[in-house]
């Protein structure tokens, strides 16, 4: 489960332009089908972790991702706040994510929030 947004053509490259600038650091914008609520597929932008990302972790656990959410910051901020915001975001929008839950609850149990 996700959330879709759409951008009109007169915004899309000022909305863009800050997370390009955001995710340059190992991440990657792909365009990806996806299967609207409505039966309707999209294509959708995304961004993905790459291996040549130093904070990429390859396959691991909640516990792993946890523990690395909780003790790592980029150039935004620190990823807990940042995990800690979306899965606000997500439970005010109805948007429920139960891998995005699970890190919130564990990153919350290390960092005493």
């Amino acid at each position: 489960m996700g959330r879709a947004f759409r951008l009109a053509p007169e915004v899309f490259d000022a909305t863009l332009a800050p997370l390009d600038h955001r995710e340059k650091a190992g991440f990657e914008r792909r365009t990806l089908r996806v299967r609207l609520d409505d039966g309707r597929r999209v294509d959708a932008l995304t961004y993905l972790a790459t291996p040549d990302n130093a904070e990429f972790l390859g396959p691991a656990t909640l516990h792993e991702m946890a523990a690395h959410i909780a003790r790592s910051q980029g150039p935004s901020g620190p990823n807990d706040e940042y995990l800690l915001e979306l899965a606000r975001w997500l439970r005010e929008h109805d948007a429920h994510d139960a891998h995005v839950e699970a890190l919130a609850a564990l990153v919350r149990g290390s960092v005493g929030s």
